[in-house]
């Protein structure tokens, strides 16, 4: 720890201590375990989309887990400071940022999705935190609450980097 009591050494470590505070089943783990070989309404697999007969036992997230805990997502955390430095930075919420996928282009499904052109607006940071975050949800990675109860800790983190910053590039 140093005299301004910012912990030193490995981020990668840092964050991997702070992600194991709390080890809990991911979405995948809990639909298999609840609903065992049930039908249900999901992510069929590779070029099959939406399916509404897959054994919740089979099913698997479209996204993929890293080899971390459900909660907090690292993703959602990222995302979260991200906004949030960027916003200090700037000094406004605007972004203007405009996301185009072509029809059948996607890494995942190439050939196959999207079945059209799309093509997402972000206005803000704070639409795009909310997105990014949730994009974890929507991809069956994390449940809500990893996502949405991340966000305040890691706003605070981008403020005290912010802070560390500006007393490095205009010290008083």
């Amino acid at each position: 720890m140093t005299p301004s009591g910012i912990k030193t050494g490995s981020a990668d470590n840092d964050i991997q201590d702070c992600l194991t505070i709390v080890s809990v089943f991911r979405p995948q783990h809990a639909v298999a375990y609840l609903y065992a070989n049930w039908p249900i309404r999901a992510y069929g697999g590779r070029r099959m989309g939406t399916v509404d007969d897959i054994p919740a036992n089979e099913w698997i997230s479209y996204l993929g887990n890293a080899p971390h805990p459900e909660y907090p997502s690292a993703s959602s955390a990222a995302c979260a400071a991200e906004a949030e430095a960027a916003r200090l930075v700037t000094g406004t919420d605007d972004l203007g940022m405009e996301l185009f996928f072509a029809k059948e282009k996607s890494r995942k499904e190439p050939g196959w999705s999207p079945r059209n052109d799309v093509r997402i607006t972000i206005k803000t940071w704070k639409e795009f935190e909310d997105y990014c975050g949730l994009s974890r949800v929507w991809g069956g990675v994390h449940f809500m609450d990893a996502s949405v109860l991340i966000k305040e800790p890691s706003h605070q983190i981008a403020r005290l980097a912010y802070d560390l910053y500006k007393s490095h590039v205009n010290p008083k």
